[in-house]
């Protein structure tokens, strides 16, 4: 009798130790992943389905193209999602981003937060359609919202990076996963579609890469049909083949395989990540429930279901503090204006730290944070968009007042600071802090012109970037303007070769390798360069102001007032091409026109007195009164 408290509290240890195994085990395989059912880890926490959806239907560069289905598919998913038959995976645990919503910072801050908080036993699951680069050797690059067109290295979640960290999820939190991302590749990526087909295991997870290569291209990109929606038939029964009413991983691969659904989403590449390859998936209808649901998703128009507000907009609706809930409305309302620093009194930073402060916002305070992170990493991505571009109102802008390049570090070592040391993201986040550094240094070097001292400074912020990122063309493609600047003409042409390699179907580079020719008196191959950048991007006016300065620097006038012609009726309020102009037709004796011209560059936005009294070009114009009149009323305050 003495025995019995000794040996039954370690009889009851054992049992409690076995049952804790025993209930981790089920966690992890005889739970389906879509499926509501919740569980108790060894932390006793419950476990909780976390979503990403993501359909970027719909992009800011037309160049980039339109997905149709994205969004129906990104939609009809997440009403899956929160079926009990999907999972019923809440509001709070479930970000559905399209269109516009679908920007590469609300993309990596969901990725981020989904990883971030999951626990033992938990489930991720990501479903994503959009745009993507597929080359030859190379790591796919997932396109978004405010990404640009050509593949410059600036706004792209490479495909490996989403990997890695959803199988850090697994391996390290013991999590379980599901991936299906559908590719859409561009048509100069189409011919790598044969090779894609692959199953292997990276990451700690089990992947499966699928391509239904089309028979006639053109018109397979432009279906309405999809992977997403073949994968939705497959998960809502039609995978089932033992009709067991038990869906698992080898079952839906055999569905997606067979070669009459391929040629429901032939031309495009399917991703599918496992954290087992024979996990159970969800429970399959079967019947007539499953020829109804079948039926439903045959429809052209799948039922939207959108979230009708975001979870931090839930949150702080319900939480009855008008005081917090005006704050926070101003916070949102200076993001969207854009005041993410300035006014400083009045600014989105400063309302975010009188949010944190507030005792009742405790439970958000990680998402405020992210809120604000996506807002510094929204305006960052939209001037490196409209920077690498060359659009003409940037041009502009960066003439007139060039200092709103310096906000950009600060936004990216905040966003940095926001988001921790760990976040996946931050490599780039660096990367993007040194370009727009030195990018600042430059255009101040520009703008200062007897001052090239900030030059090498710059060029050591990129080469810092580059050992980090060593496949990023914008950082090459900014090098080599820099070397032009100092003259060092091939060191120039070598950065803007290495930017081509990289990203070959970019006019950026193109068309600044024909400046570099050109200042080189190679005018042969300037030309050839300049004639390629427009091939590459005909509606961009920068490459025919390139073409101009070539002609105008063999005096071929007539040719270069054609070429400025034409940039100008693709924007009419292109400053370079109004003041290259002006310069031609000045020294072609057309001096009232060129007085025009003149007006016209001065009225878009060139601000430059002391370069337009020292060019050689406008000294024609120089014992004109209207001339006079011009500089006087547009610079009154300009003293030589």
């Amino acid at each position: 009798m003495s025995y019995r408290p000794i040996v039954l509290p370690f009889l009851l240890a054992v049992g409690l130790s076995v049952g804790v195994h025993a209930q981790e085990k089920t966690i992890r395989y005889f739970h389906p992943v879509f499926s509501p059912t919740v569980s108790v880890g060894a932390t006793g926490q419950r476990a909780i389905s976390r979503a990403l959806v993501v359909g970027a239907g719909s992009y800011q560069n037309a160049e980039i193209g339109a997905l149709p289905f994205a969004r129906r598919d990104a939609e009809a998913f997440a009403a899956f999602l929160k079926t009990p038959a999907g999972g019923s995976v809440t509001w709070e645990n479930l970000f559905l981003l399209t269109n516009k919503d679908a920007t590469l910072a609300n993309v990596a801050n969901a990725l981020d937060a989904i990883t971030a908080e999951s626990r033992q036993g938990d489930k991720i699951i990501v479903f994503v359609s959009a745009v993507a680069q597929v080359r030859e050797r190379s790591d796919p690059a997932l396109l978004f919202y405010d990404s640009p067109p050509a593949p410059t290295g600036a706004g792209f979640i490479a495909l490996s990076r989403i990997t890695s960290l959803l199988g850090e999820a697994a391996t390290r939190k013991g999590a379980r996963v599901f991936v299906a991302i559908e590719l859409t590749p561009t048509f100069s990526d189409i011919k790598t579609l044969e090779r894609w087909n692959a199953a292997e295991s990276r990451y700690g997870l089990f992947l499966e890469k699928m391509a239904a290569v089309p028979t006639e291209i053109a018109d397979s990109l432009r279906t309405t049909r999809s992977f997403g929606n073949t994968l939705m038939r497959g998960l809502l029964g039609l995978a089932d083949t033992d009709q067991d009413e038990k869906l698992y991983v080898p079952e839906l691969l055999s569905y997606l395989n067979t070669p009459s659904k391929k040629q429901d989403w032939a031309g495009r590449c399917a991703y599918l990540a496992f954290s087992n390859p024979n996990d159970w998936l969800c429970k399959a209808a079967s019947g007539y429930s499953r020829e109804k649901l079948a039926a439903q998703v045959e429809r052209a128009q799948t039922p939207i279901l959108q979230l009708e507000v975001q979870p931090l907009d839930g949150f702080m609706a319900g939480l009855g503090d008008p005081v917090a809930q005006r704050l926070y409305e101003d916070f949102i309302l200076t993001i969207r204006l854009g005041h993410l620093l300035t006014p400083p009194e009045r600014c989105a930073a400063t309302l975010l730290d009188s949010l944190l402060q507030m005792e009742s916002l405790a439970p958000v305070r990680k998402q405020l944070q992210r809120r604000m992170a996506v807002a510094y990493q929204d305006e960052s991505q939209q001037a490196i968009n409209a920077y690498l571009q060359t659009s003409s109102h940037e041009m502009a802008r960066r003439r007139k007042d060039h200092e709103h390049y310096k906000l950009y570090p600060r936004y990216l070592q905040i966003t940095a600071d926001l988001l921790g040391e760990n976040h996946f993201m931050r490599p780039m986040l660096e990367v993007k802090r040194l370009y727009f550094e030195a990018l600042a240094m430059r255009l101040d070097a520009e703008h200062e012109s007897d001052d090239s001292s900030a030059l090498p400074v710059a060029l050591q912020r990129l080469e810092q970037a580059v050992e980090i990122e060593p496949d990023a063309a914008f950082l090459y493609n900014e090098m080599g303007v820099i070397k032009a600047l100092m003259g060092q003409y091939p060191e120039a042409e070598q950065y803007f070769l290495l930017a081509l390699e990289r990203s070959p179907t970019w006019s950026l580079p193109q068309a600044n390798l024909s400046v570099v020719f050109k200042e080189q008196k190679r005018f042969p191959e300037a030309r050839e360069a300049s004639i390629s950048a427009i091939a590459l991007n005909p509606s961009n006016p920068d490459g025919y102001v390139k073409l101009g300065l070539v002609f105008q620097g063999m005096n071929v006038l007539d040719s270069a007032a054609i070429q400025y012609r034409r940039a100008l009726r693709i924007n009419p309020e292109y400053t370079d091409a109004h003041y290259n102009l002006a310069c031609v037709q000045a020294r072609n004796g057309q001096p009232a026109a060129a007085l025009e011209s003149l007006r016209a560059a001065i009225k878009y936005g060139f601000n430059q007195p002391l370069h337009i009294m020292e060019d050689e070009d406008l000294k024609p114009l120089h014992g004109i009164a209207a001339f006079a009149d011009l500089m006087a009323g547009a610079f009154p305050d300009f003293r030589r």
